[in-house]
Parts: structure tokens; C-alpha cells; sequence
């Protein structure tokens, strides 16, 4: 359906242009070099794609496109991560958990490094935390 949207889209432009030429035929203007042409073809390009781009039409049918790539992505990466655990090899999950976890661990010690420059005790702290910290 998007494919569709953009082909119309592609019509569109070409009927806005051959109007573009002929309104400039018509009132004696002329197009004295290719840059003109070029760009009386990109307003024409521009126009009807903004008029297809605009509609409710299309909107349905980009979101619906997106939305099945996303599906599609979502299936792949369930594949890659099958493929990964079959070849014994780390999984974005796996990965991802563990960056998390190191992300936590850096957090805790910043804590702690900043609770011993500030001459507290981190042990204190780690134990009214963590209440069997010193078992």
C-alpha cells in the first residue's frame, strides 16, 4: 500500500509537471536552462508528494509498513538469539543483562568511593542496605 501511495505520488508529479510546462508554455515563459527545468520538476515532485504524504491514506499505510518491520525485526533478532543459545554463543539478552548489571555494580561503588572520600563509612552504609552484608 505505501508502495502504491509513493507510485501514485510519481503520477501525480509528472501530471503537476507537464501542467507546470504548459501553463509556462502558455504564458510565453520559457525555461533557459536545464536547472530551471530541474526545478520546476521538484516543486511539481514535491507537490504532489506532499499532497499524498499529507493524507489520512497515507498515514495508515506508513504506520502499517513501520509496524510490520518492526514485527519483522522482532522475529529476526528471536531467530538470531535461537542461533546464538544452538552455537553456544552470547545472546543480545544475555549481553544486555549483563551490561545492566555492570551498569549497577559502577553505580554501587561510585557510592561507596564517594561515601569514603567523604570520610563516612561505607561499611555502614553497605549494612543498613544490606542487613546479613556481614554475616
Amino acid at each position: 500500500a505505501y508502495n502504491a501511495l509513493l507510485g501514485e505520488a510519481g503520477q501525480a508529479a509528472f501530471a503537476l509537471f507537464q501542467e507546470k510546462l504548459a501553463q509556462r508554455g502558455e504564458s510565453g515563459q520559457t525555461l533557459d536552462s536545464a536547472r530551471a527545468l530541474f526545478d520546476l520538476w521538484i516543486d511539481a515532485a514535491e507537490e504532489a508528494y506532499a499532497e499524498v504524504a499529507l493524507s489520512p491514506r497515507f498515514r495508515e499505510a506508513y504506520g502499517d509498513m513501520i509496524n510490520a518491520q518492526m514485527r519483522l525485526r522482532a522475529a529476526v533478532q528471536g531467530e538470531v538469539e535461537q542461533a546464538g543459545l544452538l552455537l553456544g554463543t552470547p545472546t543480545r539478552t544475555e549481553v544486555d543483562s549483563a551490561h545492566r548489571k555492570i551498569v549497577q555494580l559502577e553505580r554501587e561503588m561510585r557510592r561507596l568511593r564517594d561515601r569514603l572520600e567523604a570520610g563516612g563509612d561505607a561499611s555502614a552504609g553497605k549494612s543498613a542496605e544490606h542487613p546479613r552484608a556481614h554475616r
